[in-house]
């Protein structure tokens, strides 16, 4: 990886991050700016998804290689 595609990767976990930190109940702490609406447990769903497969991809890419060499042994 180049720092480029590191950089832009950091922005889009920063930008899908923030809507979940703004969302999520912070274990029984009020914050002043935590926003909750019916179905905004759905949107942190989606949102966190969306974040766990975009940066495990490189992971899922590296376990997928790593299987393949251990069947052709």
């Amino acid at each position: 990886m180049d720092m480029e595609d590191l950089k832009k990767k950091f922005w889009v976990y920063l930008i899908l991050t923030i809507p979940i930190i703004i969302l999520s109940p912070m274990m029984g702490m009020e914050m002043l700016f935590q926003i909750t609406f019916p179905g905004s447990y759905w949107i942190i769903l989606v949102i966190g998804t969306i974040l766990y497969f975009y940066r495990g991809q490189s992971f899922f890419n590296g376990a997928k290689t790593g299987l393949k060499i251990e069947n052709l042994q």
